[in-house]
């Protein structure tokens, strides 16, 4: 490969674009293998009873860590608060009128996200690999496709700060 490269040197002009006969795969975006909690209340929305299933995991989590990243603007018991928001503005509700604290919905994605993405981990019971709880999440979850379903609502009504409520690639 290096040599490939240090071939380069000699073309006499620039810029050079070769294409390497060696693939490097990336698995770093594989999700995690994290069985999700049955339903257990079929009255509520699926993003709502989908965390409350998780709080057990996500409260082992903690104890295992002694920290979260939860608490931007509600701890774990406002999660299923936070959910019903986000499913009033997937509904048609304006964002500011939702009951997200403070309005701010970047930082109530961030508490959702890390809410599952601990839990996660307390389920598969060891470090997962780079973004592979967070593929998980947008994958595998309600919740991950209800941030993409707003995030997408909100920027077609024009509202540019909706594309951070998920990472970039999403």
């Amino acid at each position: 490969m290096l040599d490939a490269a240090f071939a380069t040197l000699a073309e006499s002009q620039g810029p050079v674009l070769v294409d390497y006969p060696v693939a490097i795969a990336d698995d770093g975006d594989a999700p995690l293998a994290c069985q999700l909690p049955p339903r257990s209340d079929d009255a509520l929305p699926a993003e709502v009873d989908e965390a409350r299933g998780l709080r057990s995991a996500y409260n082992r989590s903690v104890e295992q860590h002694g920290r979260t990243n939860l608490g931007r603007l509600v701890d774990a018991d406002g999660i299923p608060s936070l959910l019903e928001a986000f499913i009033k503005i997937r509904e048609g509700t304006p964002y500011k009128e939702a009951g997200i604290p403070t309005n701010n919905l970047l930082e109530a994605s961030k508490d959702i996200m890390n809410y599952y993405e601990e839990a996660a981990v307390a389920i598969a019971d060891h470090v997962p690999g780079a973004r592979a709880a967070e593929s998980w999440f947008f994958r595998e979850t309600a919740t991950g496709k209800l941030l993409i379903e707003v995030r997408d609502k909100l920027m077609s009504e024009g509202l540019k700060v909706a594309f951070y409520i998920t990472p970039a690639g999403r």
